[in-house]
């Protein structure tokens, strides 16, 4: 990644998301989100910010993940679909590795699970999370979001990554503001009210 030279956009970029402890940073197709993802993340952990860093994305975005980390950074990140794995791996040494989004599912709504994420994170450890696509985790009623907020505790650092933050309309944005700051708009009508005409 030493030979990687950032856009002046892709650093300001990463700059914003060590300035804060949670960002949403909303980049079309194509601009470059994995790199300011990975960068961030270097950041994170060199300056020992956090002590794991996990990214969570789709299916599809798996190997994507997987080929940049490799052919850029020289690692070779490891893709976890249980929770016993997942709680294997913050225990280990390693520094990075990918879930799939049904792992928020998975993993915030077993309770035993839940009680040994509060265990390791009471014991001090600090996780980075990045979320790729995380339009597709907006609805704040949907199983995904409320499972990631009942183990949300466990991350320090968090940073949403979309090119869509929303399609047809305005209030799927609220949805993900949701994911990171619910206390800003408690519900969906109080953003209504403030941004919304109809």
């Amino acid at each position: 990644m030493a030979k990687i030279t950032l856009r002046d956009y892709q650093a300001k970029a990463v700059m914003f998301t060590q300035k804060v402890d949670k960002s949403l940073l909303c980049m079309r197709v194509g601009s470059g989100k994995t790199i300011c993802a990975m960068f961030a993340l270097r950041e994170y952990l060199n300056k020992k910010k956090v002590d794991k860093a996990i990214v969570a994305c789709t299916k599809s975005s798996v190997s994507v993940f997987q080929k940049d980390f490799k052919e850029k950074a020289g690692i070779d990140v490891p893709m976890y679909e249980s929770e016993e794995d997942l709680i294997n791996f913050l225990k280990s040494d390693r520094k990075i590795c990918i879930i799939k989004h049904g792992m928020f599912s998975k993993a915030g709504n077993d309770l035993m699970s839940i009680k040994r994420l509060e265990k390791l994170s009471k014991e001090g450890l600090r996780v980075a999370l990045v979320i790729d696509e995380a339009h597709k985790m907006q609805n704040p009623e949907g199983i995904a979001q409320e499972a990631y907020h009942r183990i949300e505790f466990l991350f320090n650092k968090v940073i949403l990554l979309t090119a869509t933050p929303y399609s047809s309309c305005l209030s799927q944005f609220w949805g993900l503001i949701c994911l990171i700051y619910p206390e800003i708009w408690p519900t969906k009508r109080s953003f209504y009210f403030n941004y919304i005409d109809e």
